[in-house]
């Protein structure tokens, strides 16, 4: 008898060995898997690929088992097909149709709503299976383990679901896989989910920029255009592919451009930020348009400015109009000179002068005040002066009497 038991031993033993040998096999085997999937979401594969080679990871290593991933629209709150390449097709497709969330439905409804596992060991008796009990066995599935996949805050994502043909409980093995399963899900979803975050963010960013109602221009660190809005163009007369990677100077004047290379864009550079800095621009048709531009610099993560947004207004009606006020007030002084060296009996001063002028012009002390670039109580001072001085009753006798004696013209 003793003879017998020892001689078990070394078989016990090598039976041991050879199942710790082979469970050490398969763990390595599985975090193999685990680096290629981590390695193909980091190369950019679509999501899609990436949950199917976690389903078939998961279903290789369970005979039997047909594995899905739904993934839960936070807008309607539905449940929609992420992958399930051995779900019954009839039953797949009814999945495609969405859904619901909630406290019953199926196991995945009742897991994204609470938060937690739910394990159906016979959808048959269970409850919660109760409206889709008939769709689901009859394409042939009796139990269903699924389980929640979170995102880093907590927050569900989808789900993760095993599917047998007959009633079953999971075991030690079973639930190691979903543990893992639905961990690398997690980062892929999350991470996709960020991704389109970022890009539909961008997208806005970009028509924001492009069409916002204003002249938009950036500049790379070289002076480089690298993006303009649509004002932009439409006021310049430029395609967008004709300004994009241009020099910003290429568009000046040549006085406004060796202003820019000599003074502007250094002193910018070193500060910072430009406030109101007046250039002319040349027009594809080669009209001259009057600009104000303002700007700041964006700087990366050691604080060095790598690119710049500038915003520009277009002031060429107004400098128009600022030339024909000048080329006026200059006729109109010049005639004012020429009364002052006529009689001037009254002892009017020069401005009073030319505010006579403007009252026999029909001019309003508003437009008077706009004309001189005064206000319009200092207009009325003058006035109360001029009458003073010609011992005149009213605006209209005083100029009257100044056209009359040819004090103007």
């Amino acid at each position: 008898m003793a003879r017998t038991r020892s001689s078990r031993i070394p078989r016990a033993l090598s039976f041991l060995t050879k199942a710790v040998t082979k469970r050490n096999g398969e763990a390595q085997a599985l975090l193999a898997e685990q680096s290629r999937i981590l390695e193909t979401l980091a190369r950019g594969a679509p999501l899609e690929e990436v949950l199917t080679a976690i389903v078939k990871m998961v279903e290789e290593r369970a005979q039997g088992m047909l594995c899905s991933i739904l993934l839960l629209n936070k807008e309607d709150l539905l449940l929609r097909p992420g992958v399930g390449p051995s779900l019954p097709d009839s039953f797949y497709q009814a999945l495609a149709q969405g859904t619901p969330i909630g406290p019953s439905g199926s196991s995945c409804a009742a897991c994204a709503y609470s938060g937690e596992p739910v394990i159906t060991t016979d959808i048959a008796s269970d409850p919660i299976w109760a409206d889709n009990k008939a769709l689901a066995i009859g394409n042939g599935l009796r139990a269903c383990w699924s389980t929640p996949i979170f995102s880093s805050e907590g927050e569900v994502l989808g789900t993760f679901a095993m599917f047998y043909h007959e009633p079953c409980s999971p075991g030690e093995h079973e639930l190691r896989l979903i543990e893992v399963a639905t961990h690398i899900a997690g980062i892929a979803i999350e991470g996709k989910l960020a991704e389109e975050a970022l890009r539909a963010s961008e997208e806005r960013f970009r028509h924001l920029y492009t069409a916002t109602p204003a002249m938009l221009h950036a500049i790379d660190r070289e002076g480089r255009i690298v993006s303009v809005s649509d004002l932009w163009l439409e006021v310049l007369g430029y395609e967008r592919s004709e300004a994009i990677g241009r020099k910003s100077v290429e568009f000046l004047t040549e006085e406004s451009r060796r202003d820019a290379e000599e003074v502007a864009l250094p002193e910018f550079w070193k500060r910072g930020a430009a406030r109101d800095v007046h250039y002319q621009f040349v027009r594809k048709d080669g009209e001259i348009v009057d600009i104000l531009l303002s700007a700041i610099t964006e700087r990366d993560k050691d604080g060095n400015a790598y690119r710049t947004l500038a915003v520009l207004t277009d002031i060429t009606e107004r400098k128009q109009l600022e030339a024909q006020l000048q080329r006026a007030r200059e006729e109109l002084e010049g005639k004012v000179e020429r009364q002052m060296l006529r009689k001037n009996p009254y002892g009017l001063t020069f401005r009073e002068l030319t505010i006579l002028h403007l009252l026999a012009a029909g001019r309003s002390d508003k437009e008077i005040a706009t004309d001189l670039v005064i206000s319009p109580l200092t207009v009325q001072k003058h006035v109360s002066n001029i009458l003073g001085k010609m011992d005149a009753s009213s605006r209209t006798e005083a100029a009257t009497r100044a056209l009359k004696e040819g004090l103007i013209d």
